[in-house]
Protein backbone atom coordinates (compact mmCIF):
# COMPACT_ATOMS: atom_id res chain seq x y z
CA UNK A 1 0.00 0.00 0.00
CA UNK A 2 2.78 2.58 1.11
CA UNK A 3 4.58 1.84 -2.45
CA UNK A 4 1.49 2.07 -4.31
CA UNK A 5 0.44 5.51 -2.76
CA UNK A 6 4.53 6.92 -3.13
CA UNK A 7 4.14 6.41 -6.77
CA UNK A 8 0.59 7.40 -7.45
CA UNK A 9 1.74 10.23 -5.58
CA UNK A 10 4.69 11.35 -7.56
CA UNK A 11 2.68 10.80 -10.58
CA UNK A 12 0.33 12.94 -9.45
CA UNK A 13 2.36 15.92 -8.28
CA UNK A 14 4.64 15.40 -11.16
CA UNK A 15 2.00 16.06 -13.51
CA UNK A 16 0.79 18.88 -10.98
CA UNK A 17 3.86 20.80 -11.14
CA UNK A 18 4.14 20.75 -14.84
CA UNK A 19 1.23 22.46 -14.71
CA UNK A 20 1.51 25.05 -12.73
CA UNK A 21 5.37 25.63 -12.76
CA UNK A 22 5.28 26.36 -16.66
CA UNK A 23 2.53 28.77 -16.79
CA UNK A 24 4.71 31.18 -13.51
CA UNK A 25 7.74 30.32 -16.37
CA UNK A 26 5.90 31.74 -19.77
CA UNK A 27 3.83 34.40 -17.40
CA UNK A 28 6.42 36.56 -17.88
CA UNK A 29 7.16 36.86 -21.14
CA UNK A 30 3.60 37.64 -22.56
CA UNK A 31 4.18 40.87 -22.74
CA UNK A 32 7.30 40.43 -25.07
CA UNK A 33 5.14 37.99 -27.31
CA UNK A 34 1.95 40.64 -26.94
CA UNK A 35 4.22 43.04 -28.38
CA UNK A 36 5.52 40.72 -31.52
CA UNK A 37 2.23 39.46 -31.87
CA UNK A 38 1.25 42.80 -33.05
CA UNK A 39 3.28 41.97 -36.36
CA UNK A 40 2.28 40.26 -39.03
CA UNK A 41 3.89 37.08 -40.24
CA UNK A 42 6.03 35.39 -37.76
CA UNK A 43 4.80 37.23 -34.80
CA UNK A 44 1.30 36.64 -34.87
CA UNK A 45 2.28 32.79 -35.27
CA UNK A 46 3.94 32.96 -32.03
CA UNK A 47 1.35 34.45 -30.48
CA UNK A 48 -1.24 31.98 -31.56
CA UNK A 49 1.33 29.73 -30.39
CA UNK A 50 1.75 31.38 -27.13
CA UNK A 51 -2.19 31.53 -26.08
CA UNK A 52 -2.76 27.99 -27.12
CA UNK A 53 0.08 26.68 -24.92
CA UNK A 54 -0.85 28.95 -21.88
CA UNK A 55 -4.96 27.95 -22.69
CA UNK A 56 -3.97 24.16 -22.66
CA UNK A 57 -2.28 24.78 -18.89
CA UNK A 58 -5.26 26.53 -17.77
CA UNK A 59 -7.39 23.66 -19.02
CA UNK A 60 -5.40 20.90 -18.06
CA UNK A 61 -5.33 22.05 -14.01
CA UNK A 62 -9.55 22.32 -14.93
CA UNK A 63 -9.04 18.47 -16.21
CA UNK A 64 -6.58 17.69 -13.37
CA UNK A 65 -9.32 18.55 -10.53
CA UNK A 66 -12.00 16.64 -12.51
CA UNK A 67 -9.60 13.79 -12.69
CA UNK A 68 -8.97 13.89 -9.31
CA UNK A 69 -13.10 14.00 -8.49
CA UNK A 70 -13.87 11.33 -10.77
CA UNK A 71 -11.73 8.71 -9.78
CA UNK A 72 -12.31 9.31 -6.20
CA UNK A 73 -16.17 9.07 -6.73
CA UNK A 74 -16.00 6.11 -9.38
CA UNK A 75 -13.70 3.75 -7.11
CA UNK A 76 -15.86 4.52 -3.88
CA UNK A 77 -19.12 4.01 -5.96
CA UNK A 78 -17.65 0.45 -7.01
CA UNK A 79 -16.14 -0.91 -3.71
CA UNK A 80 -18.13 0.81 -0.68
CA UNK A 81 -21.91 -1.56 -1.76
CA UNK A 82 -19.33 -4.60 -0.89
CA UNK A 83 -18.25 -3.15 2.55
CA UNK A 84 -21.80 -2.96 3.49
CA UNK A 85 -22.93 -6.69 2.00
CA UNK A 86 -20.03 -7.71 4.51
CA UNK A 87 -19.98 -9.21 8.00
CA UNK A 88 -16.09 -9.92 8.63
CA UNK A 89 -13.99 -7.00 9.87
CA UNK A 90 -10.96 -8.70 8.56
CA UNK A 91 -12.74 -8.68 5.29
CA UNK A 92 -14.12 -4.94 5.49
CA UNK A 93 -9.91 -4.35 6.23
CA UNK A 94 -8.96 -5.74 3.01
CA UNK A 95 -11.44 -4.53 0.97
CA UNK A 96 -10.50 -0.80 2.57
CA UNK A 97 -7.01 -1.07 1.77
CA UNK A 98 -8.12 -2.40 -1.98
CA UNK A 99 -10.36 1.17 -2.59
CA UNK A 100 -7.25 3.22 -1.45
CA UNK A 101 -5.01 1.24 -3.72
CA UNK A 102 -7.39 1.22 -6.37
CA UNK A 103 -8.23 5.46 -5.79
CA UNK A 104 -4.92 5.64 -5.73
CA UNK A 105 -3.98 4.18 -8.95
CA UNK A 106 -6.97 5.08 -10.62
CA UNK A 107 -6.44 9.01 -10.23
CA UNK A 108 -2.50 8.83 -11.36
CA UNK A 109 -3.98 6.88 -14.30
CA UNK A 110 -6.82 9.65 -15.43
CA UNK A 111 -4.40 12.76 -14.26
CA UNK A 112 -1.54 10.97 -16.71
CA UNK A 113 -4.18 10.51 -19.30
CA UNK A 114 -5.57 13.95 -19.31
CA UNK A 115 -2.09 15.58 -19.15
CA UNK A 116 -1.46 13.40 -22.28
CA UNK A 117 -4.32 14.34 -23.76
CA UNK A 118 -3.63 18.17 -22.91
CA UNK A 119 -0.69 17.97 -24.44
CA UNK A 120 -2.06 16.28 -27.64
CA UNK A 121 -4.52 18.97 -28.56
CA UNK A 122 -2.63 21.90 -26.91
CA UNK A 123 0.81 21.17 -27.70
Amino acid sequence: TILVMVAAGVSVINVAFQRIIKPLIIMPFSAIVLGIGSCSGEGSRMLWHFGKSFLGFCLSGAFMVLAVKLGNTLCTAVITPAISGSDSAFQNAIILIVQINLTALVVAGLCKAMDGMVGKVFG
